[in-house]
Order: C-alpha cells, then structure tokens, then sequence
C-alpha cells in the first residue's frame, strides 16, 4: 500500500513538473505586422513573435473576402520559429523574432477584389491573442460585370421569327448563359406565336469570393399591325461634325432610317440604322432624317425632321492703339459659312469682360496682355482665338524752361521719358493754350510779347503711337519801359542839364550820365546833372523790376565855341527887303551892345541884342525918321558864351536910296 502512493506521488511530481515546463511557454504577446505587400499573385506578409520565452512558435493567418466574415479557418501558417534553445524552459526571451516571409497564393481572387486578414501565434502553450483585421485589394480591375440582350426584329408578323442576342462583358470568371427557353448558346432563334417575353440570364463564376448573376428581358411583340409611329431628332440644330440621336416612338414594324438634303427626297437607306433609337454622325451639313417602318403588312413612312448644321466661327479680331492706360478699340473680323454670329465673349483677363462686339478696353499692365475672344452661330458652335496683345508703356512729359521775360526769346527744355522698349519721337508744344500747335521741334524757343501768366502744354508721342502730356504754368515777367527826355541836350560848358524820367514798370532805375556820373532810385525820380567838359556824352537809363532790364540812351552835346561876328562897311534901309538892318551876323555870343554917332558924335542908334532881326533900321532912335546918307561911327561891346567881353568900332555907310 505505501508503495503504490510512493509511485503516485513520483508520477504526480513528475508530470506536475512536466506541465508546468509546458505552461512557461506563455503569457503571449500580440504578433507584429511589419510589413505586406502584394507582388504579381501572391500576398506577401512579414510578421514578428513578440512573446518573451525561449519556446518554438509558429504564425497563423485567416484570408476571407471583405464581403463576408471570418470563419475562424486559419488556412496560412508561417515556418516554425525557435527562441533560444527551444527547450520551454523557464529561461525569458526579450528580443523580437521574425517569422520567415508568409506567401499567400490569391491568384484564385478577381482583380479589384476587397480581401481582409487576421493573425494569431501558435505554440506548444496554445494560441496567442487574435491581431486587429487588415485589408488589402487585389491589384488591377476588370470593371463591373454587365450584360445586354437584343432582338432583331422587335416586332412581328405571325410565322416570322427573330434573333435574340445576349452580350456580356468585364466577368471575372467563366460566363454561362440561360435563356428561359432552356437553351445556353448566346443567341437564339424564336418564332412566337404570340407577343412573347424572353429572359436572359449570364452568370459569371467570379472567384473565391462569390458568382454574379445578372438578368434580361426583351419582347417579341406578334402583330399585324402596321404603325409609321413618330419621328423627332436631337438635338435639331448642331455643329459641323457631330452627332445627332434619331428616336422613332410608337410605330409597329421593322425601322429603316433614311437621310436626304431634301425634304422631298431622293431618301438614302442608313446603312445598320434599324434600332428605335440611333445615333447617326459625323452630320456635316444641312440634313433631313425620316424613317421606313415596314413588316408583313406592308412599309410607312414617318415624319421628317431637319437638322440644321453650323460651321464653327473662324475667329479673328484686329485692335489698334495699344497704349497703357488709353482705351484700345478692339474689332471682331471672325466669319462663318453657314448661319450667323450672334455672340462675342471677349476676356482681357483679370476679370474683365465684354459681350459688345467691337469693344474698347483700356489696359493697367504694360507689356504682352493675352486677350481672348469666344463667338457663336446662332448660339450652337463656338470657336476661341486668343492672342498676345503688346501693350506700351505712357511717355511721361516733361520740361521746364529758361528764366522768361517779354519780348526776349524763351527756351523751352524737354525733359520726358518713355520707359523701354518705347522711345519718344515727336513733340507737340502749344504756347498759348488756344489748342495751336506752335512747334514741333524738341526744344524750342519762343518770345512773348506781353508779360503774364501762359499755360503751355507738351504733348510727346512714342514710336509706338503712345502720347503723353503735361501743361506747365509759364511765368513772362513784363519789361519795364525805360523813357526819358534832356533839357537841354545841347549847349555851352558848362551845361545844366535837367532829365525827366518818364519810365515806368520799374523797380530800379540806374542812371549813367556819361560824364562818370551816376545816380539810382527806386522810384522813377528826375535827375540833373553839369557837364564842365565839352563833348558828346551818351546818357543810360537802365530800368529794371527783378526780372527783365530795358534800357534809353540820349546824346548831350556839351559845347566851348568860340564867338564869331562881322563888321559891316554900308547898309540900305530903303525896304526893299534886302540890307536894310545894321547887324554884325553874331555867333556864340551871350549879349551885344552897339552905339552908333553921326559925324558931329550924335547918338543915333542903339542895338542891344544879338538877334540879327533887332538891329539898327536906318532911323534915328528918338525921332524915329530916317537919317540921312553918309558916314556913320559904332562902337561895339560883345560877350561870348564864357563871359568874355570883346569891344571895338567901326564905320558904316548909310545909303538910303541907290
């Protein structure tokens, strides 16, 4: 008895020992996906073992489509991984272990295919954590599986028969076909007696994922009923060169369309247009559609519809006067064919639009401005043209000028300028802003002839047509009027000479008197001045008002001459007009003073004055009466112009009648 316990209690411990060798390949941790990728059929998985024992683990991994769930079929294993010794002992395991790479065959999953994945570790412990759901697509598409099915005629008379076609197309797997008359081939042959519904049913076998069936009817109708039905196009009116759609609604027959540029005909059968609704093209001009319905009963012809064909725009446009900031006038030269142009659509960019047809615009930007112009026929066909419009820069005129008095030429200076690639290259200057143009040349000159204030604008044109003004207020300044007179100009030293001043416009009035003698006022004051030298001295007056300068000159003659006189020998004061007064022909004198005596020393005559009229007339100068002929003695006291006496006598012969 104590010895099957003692057996028991060894086989106990040992097995216990055993189990618990077996438990120290656990606690797991969650596997590590580091990387998937899926190269040509096969989806390649890197998995890392993060579960810290030295035991031996292998990688699972569950594949199901996205549309479905997992099912808990773990159908991918990994190779086996060992960690150190691989014994289960005790011994800890700190570094991550990489599984070797996973291939996973999906060749059997459709292109476009959603597949998700999940993971778990597996060791002599049992299974470690379930990881988070992955998904991948399997690369490429073949598009969404569809299906058509058609039957030529539609309609028929009792006895005919038709042919039902049925098409597939993008299946993923293999195509199997299921009409309800239980036959498989694509298409069929039926003869009803009656208006009879046929189903179509395509199958594609699809992949790992699931089958796809689709499902399509089409009616036979039986009738010996004959109806052209209604014919209408669309769209009527198009572009040469595209398509149009032919609808035919109502009738009961087979359809046959026809065209012609006629509505009465010749009609042309349309080659394969025999469908309800067809689409017929490239359309290139004016054209009327019409349709044949025919079927045992005999053939009716439908309405007939036009569709009226416009040719694109050839779009042209020309402007003129590109200049920054000044409008540009732009004209539409585009031209069609056939129809009408009845719509511009102009874009000068920046948001700027016009629907005019020769609009004008004024650009803010120089240099290439791309402009775009859109017109339609008739509101159907549109064609674009754009071009680069070169847009110039504004001249910047500019110019002063010299310092402007009246009456003296004015140099006007240009100083504009025209940014590159422009240059200025002519000149327009209007002086006297009457809107003349005065002169053309750069810099001119140019003399006012009255002060005041003058707007003078100059207007400069560039090599590009571009112009550019500026109108500058001129300032003349008036000239003054220098005036005045000499009293007396002319006469013996020395000579006083008084000078009215008769100027005016004057601030400053600056005499030169010639004699190195001068004077200044401000005012327009009279000056005198001595000339003690003779000669012939030239007088200025220079006239100023802080700006302009005029200026007067008069000659003095300051003179020293020497008196001169004759001493008459016989006179005849009988009136006869000629010798009849005593005189001595006195030159440069200031005074004269004569006696004349008879014979026995009488007075008889007197001459005070040097006056050649107001000498002695023959005649005593207190009786009055004439004296009597004979000889008579003068004595004579002169001065000259200095105040220089000269005396002396003389004899005169009086002879009254001859």
């Amino acid at each position: 008895m104590k010895t099957t316990k003692l057996l028991f209690l060894l086989a106990f411990i040992q097995f216990g020992f055993g189990f618990n060798q077996v438990r120290a390949c656990s606690p797991w941790s969650a596997l590590q996906l580091t990387n998937y990728e899926i190269i040509g059929d096969f989806l390649y998985l890197d998995i890392t073992s993060h579960t810290g024992w030295q035991c031996c683990y292998t990688a699972q991994v569950e594949l199901a489509c996205a549309s479905g769930s997992f099912t808990g079929a773990w159908n991918h294993v990994t190779s086996q991984i060992c960690k150190g010794s691989g014994s289960g002992s005790f011994s800890s395991w700190s570094t991550p272990e990489p599984f070797p790479t996973l291939a996973i065959d999906i060749s059997m999953y459709c292109p476009g295919t959603a597949l998700m994945f999940r993971m778990r570790e597996n060791g002599p412990d049992g299974f470690g954590p379930i990881s988070a759901t992955f998904n991948v697509v399997v690369p490429g598409s073949s598009g969404t599986f569809t299906s058509s099915v058609s039957a030529d005629p539609e309609v028929l008379c009792l006895g005919e028969c038709s042919d039902l076609t049925g098409t597939s197309d993008n299946n993923c797997g293999t195509v199997s076909y299921l009409w309800s008359t239980g036959e498989t081939t694509p298409s069929i042959n039926v003869c009803p007696a009656e208006t009879t519904t046929y189903t179509f049913t395509a199958t594609d076998s699809g992949d790992a994922c699931g089958q796809v069936v689709l499902t399509e009817e089409v009616t036979i109708v039986v009738d010996n009923t004959l109806v052209a039905g209604q014919v209408s196009v669309d769209p009527i009116e198009i572009c040469e060169g595209d398509d149009v759609t032919l609808t035919i609604q109502g009738q009961i027959g087979q359809v046959q369309w026809q065209s012609s540029a006629s509505p009465g005909g010749p009609w042309t059968d349309i080659v394969g247009a025999t469908s309800s609704e067809y689409t017929h093209g490239p359309v290139t001009e004016n054209t009327y559609f019409q349709a044949t319905v025919s079927n045992c009963v005999g053939e009716e012809v439908t309405n007939n519809v036009l569709v009226t064909v416009y040719d694109y725009p050839d779009v042209d446009f020309s402007f003129s006067g590109v200049c920054l900031g000044a409008e540009t006038d732009f004209t539409d030269l585009s031209t069609v064919t056939n129809g009408s142009i009845d719509t511009w659509e102009w874009d000068f960019g920046g948001g700027n639009t016009s629907t005019d047809q020769n609009p004008s615009f004024s650009f803010t930007n120089s240099g290439d401005n791309s402009v775009s112009l859109t017109v339609w026929n008739n509101g159907v066909c549109a064609s674009t043209v754009e071009l680069d419009v070169a847009v110039f820069p504004i001249p910047e005129a500019l110019f002063n000028y010299t310092t402007v008095c009246a009456t003296e030429p004015t140099l006007f200076l240009d100083s504009s300028i025209a940014a590159a690639p422009s240059n200025i290259v002519g000149w327009e200057w209007d002086i006297l802003d009457d809107g003349t143009v005065n002169y053309t040349t750069q810099n001119p000159t140019h003399t006012f002839a009255t002060g005041g204030t003058y707007s003078v604008t100059l207007t400069v044109y560039t090599d590009a047509g571009c112009q550019g003004f500026i109108t500058n207020q001129v300032v003349v300044n008036p000239v003054p009027d220098a005036s005045f007179t000499a009293s007396p100009i002319s006469g013996q030293i020395p000579l006083n000479v008084d000078f009215t001043n008769n100027s005016t416009g004057g601030t400053g009035h600056t005499w030169d008197f010639g004699n190195g003698n001068g004077a200044f006022s401000q005012n327009a004051d009279d000056q005198s001045d001595v000339y003690t030298e003779p000669g012939e001295y030239v007088v200025t007056l220079i006239v100023d008002n802080g700006f302009c300068t005029d200026q007067a000159t008069l000659v003095i003659n300051a003179l020293n001459l020497p008196i001169s006189y004759n001493l008459p020998n016989i006179f005849t004061p009988n009136g006869d007009g000629e010798n009849d007064i005593l005189h001595f022909n006195l030159e440069n004198a200031n005074s004269a003073y004569v006696e004349i005596r008879n014979r026995w020393g009488n007075l008889v005559g007197i001459i005070d004055s040097v006056d050649d009229q107001l000498g002695w007339n023959g005649r005593d100068y207190k009786s009055g009466k004439p004296v009597s002929d004979g000889v008579y003695f003068y004595t004579y006291e002169f001065e000259n112009l200095d105040g220089e006496l000269f005396t002396g006598h003389g004899f005169v012969h009086v002879k009254q009648q001859l």
